[in-house]
């Protein structure tokens, strides 16, 4: 007969077996790990993520995170929005830049995106949201990507892709206990879709593999903003932010020394009054003055000359001067004529850097509804009259990319 071994034996060999190494994998202590990315000693009292509760995020959740920074600012993002980041709810997406890279260059900078779960989450979390229609898709194109060696004009790569032309998702939401449909935009496959770096315009993996899954979520995206603009406002979400570039250029160094508002400029009426300012009268004279010769008081700032008085006869002798006044300098006064200095606006070049910087980043947008949104912000900041031909420029941008979208979609078919 088999005898059983005793809970003393059994229990040794368990841990006979832990202590072996496995085929995927030993386990070992949490101090004597060896991580990827360095892990922040404060990150334990602040978020309450442990040394496991890292290699867990930095491995498994944003395996392709390259800094600590990166991984730090999505745990925040997370803990703010209430969000557990094991659900993948946001990512951290590499963006180009022109001032990124090690020398500030150019080069990859990661940013922090929300993704398209999160954008749902939002949305599901005010109670009102009542679901979505079935995505409706455009008609499928093909085109043929390159990736071109700039320095010897050579193919480097070339991947012909069938894909949507675009994609239009409608959701609903229950306004005052009505189900009302919010209509999505119309998002085009060309100008959502990722390329593989900033020096091609072939799609990256995974828009050249989920061509309309991608698609389709970009336009829901779109239509969750225009449904619940009070929560999600103008957040974009990872997957329409993979493949974008970031061209803004970086702040100015902040000034210690305060800058003075400009004067107010002065009407025509405040002008007249210092010029027609009466002579001031010396006590003695205003002795010799009596009521009723006295001159009626005129309006205040009133140009035109003071009538004589009643019952005055002017003397057309002039008044002998005190001092003799010397010819050649009252012609020389007279000959040379007194140029106003101009006004000092230091605000008027503030603005015009403002314009330029504007007008030089509106180029290098590609997309109508960046330059819609940047349009609204800078005019707010500019006054009536230059407003008018600020939006101009940006209006004349839009119809230059939608001219070049059409032209491009005519050629493909």
């Amino acid at each position: 007969m088999s005898r059983e071994p005793n809970v003393a034996t059994r229990d040794q060999q368990q841990t006979d077996q832990l202590q072996q190494p496995q085929s995927k994998g030993e386990l070992v202590a949490a101090g004597s790990m060896k991580l990827r990315l360095p892990y922040p000693q404060s990150l334990e009292e602040y978020a309450g993520i442990d040394k496991r509760m890292w290699q867990v995020l930095i491995d498994a959740v944003w395996p392709a995170a390259q800094t600590v920074e990166a991984v730090c600012l999505a745990i925040q993002y997370c803990k703010n929005r209430n969000l557990d980041p094991v659900k993948k709810m946001v990512h951290i997406v590499p963006v180009w830049s022109k001032t990124g890279g090690p020398e500030g260059k150019g080069g990859l900078i990661e940013t922090i995106w929300p993704a398209i779960a999160e954008i749902r989450t939002t949305a599901a979390r005010t109670g009102s949201y009542a679901g979505k229609d079935a995505a409706v898709f455009g008609p499928d194109i093909t085109k043929m990507f390159k990736e071109i060696d700039t320095r010897n004009d050579a193919v480097k790569d070339s991947l012909e892709v069938t894909f949507p032309e675009w994609c239009q998702v409608t959701v609903y939401r229950m306004v005052q206990g009505q189900r009302c449909a919010f209509v999505g935009p119309k998002v085009y496959w060309l100008e959502a879709y990722a390329s593989k770096s900033n020096f091609s315009e072939v799609p990256n993996s995974m828009w050249a593999d989920r061509k309309s899954g991608q698609l389709e979520k970009c336009a829901e995206a779109g239509a969750l903003r225009a449904a619940f603009p009070e929560e999600l406002g103008n957040e974009y979400a990872a997957e329409e932010m993979y493949g974008r570039k970031v061209d803004y250029a970086p702040p100015p160094p902040v000034s210690t020394n305060e800058i003075t508002p400009p004067r107010p400029k002065k009407s025509e009426f405040e002008r007249a009054e210092k010029k027609t300012e009466p002579a001031k009268q010396t006590p003695a004279a205003e002795s010799h003055t009596t009521k009723k010769d006295a001159a009626p008081a005129k309006p205040q700032g009133d140009p035109r000359p003071e009538p004589p008085v009643e019952g005055v006869v002017e003397d057309p002798k002039p008044k002998p001067v005190s001092e003799p006044v010397d010819a050649e300098e009252v012609e020389e006064a007279v000959s040379e004529p007194v140029e106003p200095e101009p006004e000092e606006d230091p605000a008027a070049d503030i603005i015009q850097e403002l314009l330029v910087g504007a007008c030089e980043h509106v180029d290098t947008l590609t997309r109508i509804n960046d330059i819609s949104d940047y349009r609204v912000e800078i005019a707010k900041q500019l006054p009536n009259d230059l407003a008018s031909g600020w939006n101009q420029y940006c209006y004349q941008r839009q119809r230059n990319i939608a001219a070049s979208a059409t032209s491009g979609r005519k050629k493909s078919s």
